[in-house]
């Protein structure tokens, strides 16, 4: 996995209150946690975050991060959890998990379909069921994301776990998953009416009208 460095800063407090401050003065509050050590409350400047992920391709990114200016050393982790919210879609918290290089970790690689499938020249419709996959290894052989070729897919036909791999990795899912299928195209019959058939159609609603206007006329007469 390619490795981004990231500077933030220690917290002094970790309630709610707090931490909504800090989202209007332009910071996310952040954790770091893991090989051990105690939770680090952190903050992290809302531009310096975004500009990171801008260039990865999922949300499980490896980051260096720099605490404090005054730090002379970086601790390697990566990123675990962005927790967003649920409305507007802005980052309301980052967990950061210290790793170690030589030690095999968990992370959801994202998944890129590349190629044109047979099955959708065909008629067919591409159909993808994951856009994630959990891999487990070290962190460099972890990949930054994953390429995966359909342009074989028939129709009517599926691409499954067992049908990939991951070098140097484990796949941490059922191999008989299915990645992505190519769906047939539906035949769909609408019986349109002709022209005459709705002229017709609507003659016979017009004279049934006005038959029963002369049946009501006919009954004033009698009354």
């Amino acid at each position: 996995m390619k490795k981004y460095s990231l500077s933030v800063k220690k917290r002094k407090n970790a309630g709610t209150a707090y931490s909504r401050r800090l989202r209007r003065d332009g910071y996310i509050p952040a954790v770091l946690y893991g090989l051990g050590t105690d939770v680090q409350h952190l903050m992290v400047h809302h531009k310096d975050f975004q500009d990171v992920m801008k260039q990865v391709a999922g949300e499980h990114a490896l980051i260096s991060i720099k605490v404090g200016a005054r730090s002379k050393g970086e601790v390697l982790s990566i990123i675990k959890e962005i927790q967003h919210d649920p409305i507007n879609e802005s980052i309301l918290h980052i967990d950061f998990e210290h790793i170690s290089p030589d030690k095999p970790i968990s992370v959801d690689v994202s998944i890129q379909y590349v190629g044109d499938p047979v099955g959708v020249e065909k008629g067919g419709v591409f159909s993808p069921h994951l856009w994630e996959l959990p891999v487990k290894g070290t962190v460099d052989k972890l990949p930054d994301f994953l390429e995966i070729n359909v342009s074989e897919l028939d129709l009517e036909t599926a691409l499954h776990v067992k049908d990939i791999s991951v070098q140097g990795c484990e796949i941490l899912l059922d191999p008989d998953r299915t990645l992505a299928s190519i769906l047939a195209p539906r035949k769909i019959e609408e019986v349109i009416p002709s022209a005459e058939e709705e002229v017709e159609e609507e003659a016979a609603e017009e004279g049934a009208k006005d038959g029963e206007a002369g049946e009501g006329k006919e009954e004033a007469k009698e009354e």
